[in-house]
């Protein structure tokens, strides 16, 4: 496997988090986290299970108060705003378990996210159909009666009706079959190359994150333990960070 081909030119910095921290009471889940992602790239955090990153990653959507840190998102503070103004903002999170609507269509379930940024945009649904073709042909199908991939790609194309500048995804091949990673993966890597878009996503498949990831970090205790391009991660790394 390769990693994606990198841009000459230096990245724009879209998502900056700062010394970030998040705690449950007294205890600490996320504790001084520093991190960025590039627009244009695929940023992969990574980790055993209970380290802190689907924490981390709902903190950064604004689901969890922070302690302390600073959260930018294309060099504006966003640190105190609300989860549905950083969604009006450009980030939009994929959770984990995707969470979609299901007794609703697969079109209209693409219909509620527009609600999420606050305005609607001619062709959109149409657009994201076109990434995923799958659901162009089952549009008037229940959510709940698509397959678990199926749901998955739902769920990423909602996220992406708001066209987004940061997107968040949450173990995105969680039981997932392995065609449906693979279509995943090129649509990620295509939406950063061709449109600049900033992705980060958490995620346990380390064949995925070399496939389709620029930059990996990697989490233990709250904390950032390795970073690097994804090509410095090394089997190595997998052993002692990663490796339950």
């Amino acid at each position: 496997m390769t990693s994606p081909a990198t841009n000459h030119q230096p990245p724009t910095t879209a998502l900056n988090i700062s010394v970030l921290e998040v705690a449950y009471g007294a205890v600490t889940a996320v504790a001084g986290v520093s991190l960025t992602a590039a627009a244009g790239e695929v940023t992969c955090i990574m980790g055993r299970n209970g380290v802190g990153k689907t924490t981390l990653l709902r903190a950064i959507m604004g689901q969890h108060k922070t302690r302390a840190g600073v959260v930018e998102l294309s060099g504006r503070e966003i640190t105190r705003l609300p989860a549905h103004d950083r969604a009006r903002a450009g980030i939009a999170l994929v959770p984990q378990g995707r969470e979609i609507f299901p007794r609703l269509t697969v079109r209209e379930n693409l219909e509620v996210a527009f609600s999420a940024r606050g305005r609607r945009e001619a062709g959109a649904i149409d657009e994201v159909m076109g990434m995923f073709p799958i659901l162009k042909q089952f549009a008037k199908r229940m959510g709940g009666d698509l397959s678990g991939g199926q749901q998955q790609q739902l769920a990423i194309a909602r996220a992406l009706v708001g066209k987004p500048s940061v997107l968040l995804l949450d173990e995105p091949t969680e039981g997932i079959q392995p065609n449906i990673i693979d279509e995943i993966g090129a649509v990620l890597r295509r939406l950063a190359a061709e449109r600049g878009l900033a992705v980060v996503l958490v995620e346990q498949y380390v064949a995925f994150v070399r496939e389709t990831g620029h930059r990996f970090y990697a989490m233990d205790r709250g904390r950032i333990v390795a970073s690097g391009t994804t090509a410095e991660l090394t089997d190595e790394v997998v052993a002692r960070h990663l490796n339950v």
